[in-house]
Order: C-alpha cells, then structure tokens, then sequence
C-alpha cells in the first residue's frame, strides 16, 4: 500500500529547565549558521581570485578593501562590476592570501580569530557538513568551541542538512536571496532530529534527547497508531514552543465523485466557481494593518535591543503568527470542501512571484522620474498576497491526492477575456470589475464566473489531450476516435478535425512498418462551425496541439 506523508503539530508544555537547554541550544546553533555563511563566501572569493589570477595580497588589503579603494587593485579591468563588492567590498569577510605558510604563522592570535578562515582547506567541507571538535577549535576560541559540540552531534548534522544545506540550495535556485550573517536580536527558531530511531513516542509525551527528557504533549492521542514517525522539530514561536512530527502514513481507500469544477481567484472574493458561487475573502492581514503599523512606529521610537523594544517586537511576531495561522484555518476548511465534493478542480497557474513585483521605474526624456503608480500597485500586492493563493493552491493539490482526486492548472492567459458561450476573444468584453458582455453575441455574465467557466473548459481539453497523447503513440489507430472525442469535449459533436501535413524539403518519408503514423503530422486542430467570426483566430473551442 502506499504511504503518504503528513505533519502533526503538538504544543509542548515544558519545564523551565527544558525551555532554558532548547534556548541555549538554539543560541549556540548561531553560531554555526554565521560560520557556514562566512565559509561560504570564503568559498566565493577563492573562486574568484583563482579565475582572476588575484593570489597575492598581503594584510595591508584589508583596509584597501574596507575603503573601496578599487582603483589600486590589480587586473581590476578584468573584474566584472557585479562580483567586485562580493571580492572586495564586503567588510564581514576580508580574507588575505598571503605567499606562504610562514607568514600565516606570523600573525597575531588576535588577528586570526577576526579571520578564522584564511587558509583553511576544508572551508568548503565545512560549509555543508559540521566540523568535529578539533575542527570547532579552528574556528572558535576553546569554550565556545566545546559549548557548540555539547549541542549533540544529531542536533548539529541535521541543522546542516536540513537548513543550512537548504538555504544554500534555494539561493542557487534563485528563489531566495544569499543567506546572511545572524546578528545579536537574530536566532535559530528550531531543533531538528532527522533519525527515526532517536525519536521514541511514550505515554504522554515524546522522548528525543536524554538532556532535554520527555517531552509532554497533552493531545498526544492525535497522532495515528499506524503512523511511522520519521522527524521531529522543535520549533519557538511568538506564542511558544511547539513540536512538528513527519510521519508517514498508508493512503485510505477513497472512491471520488465525477464531479467537476473551475474556480477564478481574485482579490475581491477568494473565489468564484464555475457553478456561480462566489467564496467571500477574510483579508485578515488587511483587518490588522493599522495594529501593526502602530507597533511597528512604536518600536521604531524605543532604543533598540532594550527590554520594552523586545516585548513590543513580541507582540508584533505574535500578531504575524495570529494572522498567518486564522489565514491557514480558513483555507483548510474551504480546500477540505472543494476536495470533498469533487474529483477534478481546475484552476489557473498563476506566476504570484511575477505578480507582486514592485512597479518599474519611469523615466522621462528630461531625466526626471514619472508617475508610476507604486503606491497603487503596492496595496494591490498586499490584498493579493493576503488572499493566500498559493498555499490554497498547495492545500488543494495534497488533499486532493489523498481522496483520489485531482487538480489541473491551466494558463491563464485569455481567460477573463473570451466569451464562455461563442469563444469570441477581445479585451473589450470585460465592461468592469464584475461584468462581462460578449462583443459579438451578446452573452452576459458575471466575469469571474465566466473565467471559471473557462477554465474549467481549458482544464477538461488539457486532461483529454494528455490521455490522447499517450494512447495515439502507443495504439495509432485510434486517431479517428480521438478526433470524435476531441470535437466532443470541444462542445461541438459536429465539429470538424484537421491533420496537417508537416511540409518539409525534401518530403517526409511515409513511416516504416511498425513506426508510427503520426510522425508525418506536426499539428492536430480541433474546428468548431459555430464560429463565423474570421476574427476569431483561436478561440477556446478550437485547439492547435503539438502532438510530441
């Protein structure tokens, strides 16, 4: 049977001698996040100064360096502008080739605990995976040094693979930014046990480590007796501290329904399906911004790193907590709904990323600046952030999966624009917010409901294509059965189907035996004869596909 994998979420109860070990822990695990991030710019300024042929310096660099006095820098033409400031211009990391060993030696000790990377040869190593005790000694002076390795080494590895590792990795990916230095009011928020034999489940707690102890969970019965736990996490929050189990679990028999919808999100309602229903929006962190903006010019009046700039920066991180998990519940209880009633939910694959971009700057001919609508633009990212529409969009594709069901993402290119009725095409069909009259025959709506509706359609075409695709290059004679049941999904049981000869010089061969009859046939395109409109260059009805 398969498994599925799911997180359970505990609040610990813990004593003051407990609280005081996890907070210690995680105060040490700093440590180890600053070092692993100046390791790894250690890492890049190597790389550089090797590509660049800069393997000279000497101490007097670093004041060079902290004054940008780039100028004065060797084969400086050969640098590109973007990788000076990561090579010269960061003052937190300032590493010195020097020629040899002997001058190494020769600096003070004061000097190279400022520089605990110059020339060290495991740096890259120790960007990744935690160094031993002999190794923490390198680094940090000796009681520090053999405080961090109390942390306990399953504490530590885990802390590397699964958060170090991972900011790494998503900052190569482009999809956050490079890690940076941790400072005196930043902390690590977690312990992470990543061993399933370490992680033992008693009556009325949770036993992880022999220094921390038992762990009590008042609801500890929530978790499955057919679970097999895999992770655990402790994790502080504003509200307190909380353990996160990964278990994995045997998917339930589910016996879905064949029922189907397309649902539009947008900022004024959450939704609006395909069926008429529009889902209201809670804009919780809208309903607070003044509370948070008054906290946050609270704190910006009080000295920073003092006792009442710590509580105000509490109650900020408790507010931001409350609005993230009332956010959450609510789109749990709508995603369980949608995923209940129905086995196929379509719904459009939006680019939220590219979506809350800030506005572009405008410049005029004269080299002032234009009106470019930021302030706008900026309340309209806030309310489509608050919507939420990416973790209901997560929240719909697992719960879907478990009930047997499915969710399909279409483009959303053109979908609040054509006509659900003709598929006539124009911008002008949308009159406003909420109104949509098609140009050519008519047809009225509300717009969102007539996006879903689109969608819906696009979500239907896409699914059959898929299983056409597969089934035409495994059987070929099923191609005249395809184009009746294209045509069909097309709402058009009279529509026609044009295969057209890929033209080529020289001709294409006819398949050999055995080979497969669509090789001669770039595109497939499904006609309906409702539309008479020659403007209608591709209306929704009709679709081109790429058979490969």
């Amino acid at each position: 049977m398969e498994n599925m994998t799911r997180v359970v979420k505990f609040r610990l109860t813990l004593t003051e001698n407990q609280q005081s070990l996890i907070d210690e822990k995680m105060r040490l695990l700093k440590y180890l996040w600053n070092l692993a991030v100046g390791l790894q710019e250690e890492v890049n300024q190597r790389r550089l100064r090797d590509k660049f042929e800069f393997k000279e310096f000497s101490p007097e660099f670093w004041e060079t360096s902290y004054l940008s006095l780039y100028s004065s820098f060797p084969h400086i033409e050969k640098l590109p502008k973007d990788k000076i400031k990561l090579l010269a211009g960061n003052p937190c990391c300032k590493i010195a080739y020097l020629k040899n060993k002997k001058e190494y030696v020769l600096l003070k000790l004061e000097e190279r605990k400022k520089r605990p990377y110059l020339g060290n040869p495991d740096a890259k190593k120790h960007t990744t995976k935690p160094p031993d005790k002999e190794d923490l000694k390198k680094y940090f002076y000796p009681d520090l040094a053999d405080k961090i390795f109390e942390i306990g080494s399953e504490f530590r590895g885990c802390f590397y693979r699964y958060v170090i590792s991972k900011a790494f990795e998503t900052a190569k990916k482009g999809i956050r930014g490079f890690p940076k230095y941790k400072g005196k009011l930043d902390s690590v928020q977690s312990l992470i046990v990543g061993h399933p034999t370490l992680i033992k489940v008693r009556d009325g707690g949770i036993f992880l480590n022999k220094q921390i102890g038992l762990l009590v969970i008042d609801d500890i019965n929530r978790l499955p007796k057919e679970s097999d736990v895999r992770m655990a996490s402790i994790v502080r929050k504003a509200s307190g501290y909380y353990l996160h189990l990964t278990i994995n679990l045997p998917v339930p028999m589910h016996f879905p329904s064949d029922r189907q919808i397309g649902i539009d999100v947008g900022c004024v309602n959450l939704y609006t399906d395909s069926e008429g229903r529009h889902i209201e929006t809670k804009a919780y962190y809208r309903n607070k911004e003044r509370k948070i903006a008054h906290l946050q010019r609270k704190m910006a009046r009080q000295e920073k790193g003092s006792a009442n700039y710590l509580k105000s920066k509490e109650k900020l991180a408790l507010l931001h907590e409350q609005i993230k998990d009332r956010r959450a519940g609510y789109l749990h209880q709508v995603s369980h709904k949608l995923t209940q009633k129905y086995s196929h939910i379509a719904m459009e694959d939006l680019k939220l990323k590219n979506m809350t971009k800030r506005a572009g700057v405008k410049e005029n001919e004269d080299g002032t600046y234009a009106h470019n609508g930021a302030s706008a633009k900026s309340g309209l990212n806030k309310s489509i952030l608050d919507q939420g529409i990416g973790e209901l969009k997560r929240q719909l594709i697992y719960k879907s999966q478990e009930k047997g069901g499915r969710v399909v993402l279409v483009n959303p290119k053109f979908t609040s624009q054509t006509c659900f009725n003709c598929g006539h095409k124009h911008k002008d069909n949308r009159k406003s917010q909420s109104e949509f009259i098609c140009v050519s025959c008519g047809y009225s709506a509300n717009a969102d409901e007539n996006a879903a509706k689109n969608i819906l359609t696009l979500s239907l075409i896409s699914s059959t294509i898929g299983v056409l695709r597969s089934s035409l290059l495994s059987y070929p004679s099923l191609l005249g059965k395809a184009v009746s049941l294209l045509a069909y999904v097309c709402g058009s049981p009279k529509g026609t189907c044009e295969a057209e000869r890929e033209r080529s010089d020289p001709p294409i061969n006819p398949p050999v035996k055995g080979g497969n009859c669509l090789d001669n046939f770039s595109t497939l395109t499904i006609k309906d004869p409702r539309h008479q409109s020659e403007k209608v260059s591709q209306p929704i009805d009709s679709v081109q596909l790429t058979i490969w």
